[in-house]
């Protein structure tokens, strides 16, 4: 984008708001230190505060996923509900919770597959504890800044993303993928056979969600597989 003009409605807008798109849209996933971040989010929560945006600057709101990776502290504080859904062959425990953002914009994205595969690769930047998660949440679309279209066609990519401007504790759903839960929460004692998994998982998720999740039986291999590492 050469210019900013059309991020308000039908006039240009301000050469400090130019200035600011022109330096935000080159460093927003750039990974140049939470100093750089900070700035980069106080930049985008000033341009979508716009009172004059055009339509096409907001995303069209509705359901929306973030992936990422968190260690298991992080993570317990969500209500795992004893649901086991796949991705591929890799089963993933379901939860949810209230989820609330460090920060005041955050980069979600409209492609559920997207998602995971930035689940499963956090750029390394998560521990080596750290669990791959999906976040799954309706976002309205007065929190939005651009859409997929606008955002692939920015990055030249196909990411798909919507940037969410606002840090209000938002009801999602999780997805957690369960081998890296069982290497990072559990001891080789707890994964030997069926019945000291199944014990596991009642004292890890408590007895309604632990007994549900229990009787998954490629939950179960993912723990034994677990259990071998």
């Amino acid at each position: 984008m050469a210019k900013a003009a059309s991020i308000g409605s039908s006039v240009d807008s301000p050469p400090e708001l130019q200035d600011l798109w022109n330096w935000l849209s080159g460093r927003w996933t750039d990974e140049d230190g939470l100093d750089t971040k900070k700035e980069i989010v106080k930049g985008i929560v000033k341009i979508a505060s716009c009172k004059d945006r055009a339509d096409w600057t907001y995303g069209k709101g509705g359901v929306a996923y973030r992936g990422f990776a968190r260690d298991w502290k992080a993570i317990s504080k969500y209500n795992l509900t004893g649901e086991v859904i796949m991705d591929g062959s890799d089963p993933y425990f379901v939860a949810k919770g209230k989820y609330e953002a460090k920060t005041s914009a955050q980069s979600w994205t409209a492609s559920k597959a997207m998602a995971f595969n930035f689940a499963h690769d956090p750029m390394g930047v998560a521990g080596l504890d750290a669990i791959p998660v999906v976040v799954v949440g309706d976002i309205p679309k007065k929190d939005t800044l651009f859409n997929p279209e606008i955002t692939n066609k920015i990055y030249v990519g196909h990411e798909s993303e919507i940037i969410r401007v606002s840090n209000t504790p938002l009801d999602v759903t999780l997805y957690i993928k369960a081998h890296d839960f069982f290497v990072s929460a559990a001891s080789p004692d707890d994964l030997k056979n069926e019945k000291t998994i199944q014990a596991f998982l009642i004292f890890s998720l408590g007895k309604e969600a632990g007994s549900k999740a229990g009787k998954n039986k490629a939950l179960i291999k993912s723990a034994m597989n677990a259990g071998k590492k």
